[in-house]
């Protein structure tokens, strides 16, 4: 019977429904190595300082709420709610944060990117939070969106590592142990979380 439901979900992807198959990632290559976003899956990005987790994450972010419309959460822990709005609508319109920041008028092909950008952003369904900073508080702030809108379907927390947890001898265990509650909390709520 899944063999079934998964041909079926391989044929409804191929004519462009929705289906469990999940959506791109914006990354084209990353979308040929995984198995794509899907509904109760736990992405963890990982990698050095100033490496691009942030910005992978929006990317993603861009992918499901700006492309797809679909409803999506972003729990910043880092970066104020303004720069990571301002960093979805540079992704949006591909324009660089350096192009923004011209005093007067912006070059007319800066200018247009943004005007597509804040439509397609602000028409996006998604919601930007700054903090809560202890694992409680985010897995209550999730729950909660969830309650208010049962469509959501991504949940981001940018990120993992200024995430406070009690009970772990150190900090890599923390994580680990704040990284297992994030996974089955995705499956249980039936959401995407990307930490």
């Amino acid at each position: 019977e899944v063999v079934f439901e998964i041909i079926n979900d391989l044929e409804d992807y191929a004519q462009g429904k929705e289906t469990s198959v999940g959506f791109s990632t914006g990354v084209k290559w990353l979308d040929e190595e995984t198995p794509k976003l899907r509904l109760s899956d736990y992405w963890l990005i990982a990698g050095g300082a100033k490496a691009g987790k942030s910005t992978l994450a929006l990317n993603f972010l861009k992918s499901l709420a700006v492309d797809n419309g679909k409803a999506c959460l972003f729990i910043g822990l880092e970066m104020p709610v303004k720069e990571n709005v301002r960093r979805l609508m540079c992704l949006t319109a591909s324009l660089s944060s350096r192009s923004l920041e011209v005093r007067g008028q912006p070059p007319e092909h800066v200018a247009k990117c943004l005007n597509f950008a804040v439509t397609k952003v602000g028409g996006a369904p998604v919601s930007f939070s700054f903090g809560p900073f202890d694992l409680q508080s985010i897995i209550s702030k999730i729950r909660q969106a969830k309650i208010a809108n049962p469509a959501l379907y991504a949940v981001f927390v940018d990120y993992l590592q200024l995430v406070g947890n009690q009970g772990a001898d150190n900090r890599e265990g923390e994580i680990a142990g704040i990284s297992r509650t994030l996974r089955s909390l995705a499956a249980t709520e039936n959401l995407l979380i990307v930490a």
